[in-house]
């Protein structure tokens, strides 16, 4: 099934290129409708939200750590 393998990718891939997968997502909807596909949808979602709130934790560490060291 498509979701195992959407699912599988995203948890392997180091650097997931989410606008790639999100784009396969679009094209397989266009192909075979979007009814069962809408927890592809909220994967790629939920793994875009958490590597943007990484970032940002990262970021703000970042800054943290160089303030305490000034």
């Amino acid at each position: 099934m498509y979701i195992d393998l959407l699912g599988n990718r995203l948890l392997t891939s180091i650097d997931s290129n989410f606008n790639e997968e999100l784009r396969n997502l679009e094209l397989i909807k266009k192909r075979f409708g979007e009814s069962n596909l809408h927890t592809c949808d909220g994967m790629l979602h939920d793994i875009k939200e958490t590597d943007r709130i990484n970032k940002l934790f990262k970021l703000t560490n970042k800054n943290l750590k160089v303030n305490v060291v000034s």
